[in-house]
């Protein structure tokens, strides 16, 4: 398996939720315009505990479960 946010996320939350931790695994995409001269799209995924509030620089469009 690859070394990715989407991989270590899901794993992670899948640990984390296996010993009794409410973990979420969020989703979260930006414009990326520092590329060749277009707009490009970015994704990110990261995992949150509980109900813990963090300001991440990619606006969260999807929150599992």
């Amino acid at each position: 398996m690859r070394d990715t946010c989407l991989t270590n996320s899901i794993l992670l939350c899948r640990v984390l939720r296996q010993s009794g931790i409410r973990a979420r695994v969020n989703f979260g995409v930006m414009k990326d315009s520092s590329g060749s001269g277009g707009m490009n799209t970015a994704g990110h995924c990261w995992v949150t505990v509980a109900e813990e509030d963090i300001s991440p620089p990619y606006p969260v469009i999807f929150t599992y479960p």
